[in-house]
């Protein structure tokens, strides 16, 4: 069983997103200056490791969601964190009858009691 916290589960979409800001920067830089000459193989070689590093993260997220039993948890942690969906889109794909709070909510809770946190936090509250 793999065992991921909301953060490694977010870390796939910082990558996404540090990914499509790094190809917008380089839409941006016109012309080729000797700044710009210096700086555009940098942000390339850049983006190329964030996408070798999203791909593995990909594959760990992948197998975590496989492991999901209830078919709506799962659509909704993987529209979310593997395609990178925001929470409104999200809830509206994995059932109508839920809102964007009710599709967060719903994956928090599947996060949190799988890896552990709420039980340890609630033990330290005694």
């Amino acid at each position: 069983m793999i065992y991921m916290t909301r953060s490694d589960l977010e870390r796939l979409n910082v990558l996404r997103e540090d990914i499509r800001l790094e190809a917008e920067a380089l839409k941006k830089l016109h012309g080729i200056t000797p700044h710009t000459a210096e700086v555009i193989p940098l942000i390339k070689a850049d983006m190329d490791a964030k996408r070798a590093q999203m791909e593995a993260e990909r594959v760990r997220v992948r197998r975590y969601v496989d492991e999901i039993e209830d078919p709506v948890t799962r659509g909704i942690i993987e529209d979310h964190y593997l395609n990178g969906k925001p929470w409104y889109e999200t809830a509206w794909n994995a059932a109508l009858t839920l809102s964007t709070n009710g599709a967060w909510n719903r994956a928090m809770r599947y996060i949190y009691a799988r890896c552990g946190l709420c039980a340890k936090k609630r033990g330290s509250r005694k």
